[in-house]
């Protein structure tokens, strides 16, 4: 190593292996006889993901690389602690910002003479992307609550900006910038959750998480839709973008000292 490249300090960890279910048991595995009859891949016995989720149907969508990457990033982000974050005072306003808007972006492209869905949403995907390959680091390091907030304002600049493009270049700038947002501000508020609820409460917290997204989405639609029949679409994405910035403000001042 000799002191080059980038230093990263871990704050937790998690397991889910064959040979033990959390840390413990894994490092208890280890040094154990080890597993008998297997071949090169084996299966995790009696496993139970619905601890993990709000509710037995939600962790059925998941499939098992999801379930066991939950679990071990929860054990993982029980070890390292409370991040001093409370994400319920945020949700509702990322909910807001990117479900009530998104749901007229369809109907404001017929509108103007550039720009589609497909071009959109693959800058999105492709910000996100990037974000999260590139940076996934930098809660950590940083902390979440400095990070949280330039991607706050990244997502309420790209919001902002589908009202103000003026062709596919900026359109799909725009794009990239919604779900370089997006793509940062989601693992943060998720990660919290698990974080600062106690074990036997996590999938209550959850739940009531969920819930708060869901309640800021249904806000959106009435609210921007209203906005959007009074001075048209073009400035109800710049009002999104402005709620995401007072929003954001708002959150800092409230959770200021924690």
């Amino acid at each position: 190593m000799n002191g080059l490249g980038r230093r990263v300090a871990i704050t937790g960890y998690g397991v889910v292996a064959p040979c033990g279910l959390d840390k413990e048991s894994f490092w208890s595995g280890l040094l154990g006889p080890g597993l008998a009859g297997v071949d090169r891949a084996t299966v995790i016995e009696s496993w139970d993901s619905t601890p993990y989720y709000s509710s037995p149907k939600e962790a059925r969508r998941a499939d098992l690389s999801e379930q066991f990457a939950i679990a071990a990033a929860t054990e993982a982000m029980e070890q390292a602690g409370d991040l001093g974050l409370d994400p319920a005072r945020i949700g509702t306003i990322f909910a807001t910002a990117i479900a009530g808007p998104f749901a007229f972006l369809k109907t404001y492209l017929l509108q103007v003479e550039f720009g589609s869905m497909g071009l959109f949403f693959t800058a999105y995907s492709l910000g996100a992307i990037a974000v999260r390959l590139g940076l996934g680091w930098l809660p950590d390091r940083a902390g979440p609550k400095r990070v949280l907030a330039p991607f706050l304002a990244l997502l309420g600049l790209g919001l902002a900006g589908i009202g103000l493009a003026g062709g596919d270049v900026t359109f799909g700038l725009v794009g990239a910038l919604c779900g370089m947002g997006h793509g940062m501000t989601n693992p943060i508020l998720n990660g919290l959750v698990i974080t600062r609820a106690r074990p036997a409460e996590r999938g209550a917290a959850i739940a009531l998480y969920t819930a708060v997204f869901d309640a800021g989405a249904l806000l959106g639609g009435p609210l921007f839709g209203a906005i959007s029949r009074d001075v048209g679409y073009a400035q109800m994405f710049v009002s999104a973008g402005a709620v995401v910035a007072v929003g954001g403000l708002v959150f800092a001042v409230w959770d200021r000292g924690r």
